[in-house]
């Protein structure tokens, strides 16, 4: 038996994709499973005393092994293909700061990423085209071919605006639902006769293992009271680093506080018991969204699968008692 040609090009391109999906979902998953290995040694070497950290202790600090090359060929486009002038990274450094990278090298890498990126994409495309697509029969012109490869150049290049947002509104949603607990532990450290500075010190040693990412960003702004930088400063700095409206807030609140003599126990009480009802509300309004959310999935799974449960015995038994009488009839 003979195999044309055109079938042993379809066999070669779905090998290749198979083989493709496998080795980007093994990649995905030995990262994940590090990452995670990552965060945990993190955690549990937070608690642990100094001296009880094993020597080999700064290996969950070095960035994964797999992508230290990527890095590095990232980090050296983008040295050169970006302007090497501060004022221009401004924006760019707020938004890794919102991510929680704080690297120096973090943009330099990420627009490297970009155009390595956009050029990966558009080189597999042509190589695609003249490898596989002209054996399947699918024929491009070169004015399509280069529509082509500048569509998926442009996507290649904003995909990592795309992670990165994901990457803000995650955190984002991770410190948003960690502030009433720290919050309210705010308030008790105040009440028990704590000053700011020392409640958020507390504060960012009790949440540590709960809430890491507000952790660091309390610990960081606790670290900039210590070095000298003014307590307004450094709480607006902290506003600025989250980006979320009620650690802005909060942060409002507090500098009102200082600034004005004010009871810092006082504020905190109120503002908790706001925020507490702000939630309270939010948990309201998720609850009565929910019945309009879960009408289309019940309608397009739910409810046929009921149906055919239900009512296909009865189908079954009703066919067969019409093809008895056909056959007897």
């Amino acid at each position: 038996m003979q195999i044309s040609a055109e079938m042993m090009s379809l066999v070669v391109a779905a090998a290749s994709f198979i083989s493709i999906l496998l080795l980007i979902s093994g990649l995905y998953l030995y990262y994940r499973r590090y990452a995670l290995e990552r965060k945990l040694n993190d955690r549990v070497q937070k608690l642990l005393p100094v001296n009880s950290i094993p020597n080999n202790s700064n290996a969950a600090s070095k960035s994964i092994p797999l992508l230290e090359p990527f890095l590095k060929i990232f980090d050296f486009v983008g040295r050169r293909a970006v302007s090497k002038r501060p004022e221009q990274y401004t924006n760019l450094r707020l938004k890794f700061l919102n991510a929680g990278f704080r690297g120096t090298n973090t943009p330099t890498i990420f627009w490297g990423a970009k155009i390595c990126l956009g050029l990966l994409l558009a080189c597999c495309f042509i190589l695609l085209r003249v490898a596989i697509f002209q054996n399947l029969g699918l024929y491009f012109e070169p004015k399509q071919t280069v529509v082509c490869s500048t569509i998926l150049a442009v996507l290649g290049f904003y995909l990592p605006d795309l992670w990165l947002k994901h990457k803000i509104k995650k955190r984002r949603d991770k410190i948003r639902k960690s502030l009433p607990n720290a919050l309210d532990l705010m308030v008790i450290c105040v009440e028990a006769g704590m000053g700011l500075n020392a409640a958020l010190n507390r504060v960012s040693e009790d949440i540590a293992i709960s809430a890491p990412e507000l952790h660091d960003e309390l610990k960081l702004t606790s670290l900039e009271i210590q070095a000298g930088m003014t307590r307004e400063l450094a709480m607006r700095n902290l506003g600025k680093r989250v980006n979320l409206e009620d650690v802005r807030n909060l942060v409002a609140l507090l500098v009102q506080t200082d600034k004005f003599g004010t009871s810092m126990a006082d504020s905190l009480r109120v503002y908790a018991d706001a925020f507490r009802s702000k939630r309270f509300q939010i948990a309201e309004e998720k609850a009565a969204k929910l019945p309009v959310k879960l009408m289309f999935p019940c309608v397009l799974f739910i409810f046929p699968s009921i149906f055919v449960v239900t009512a296909g015995p009865a189908f079954v038994q009703l066919l067969r008692s019409l093809m008895q009488l056909a056959a007897g009839g």
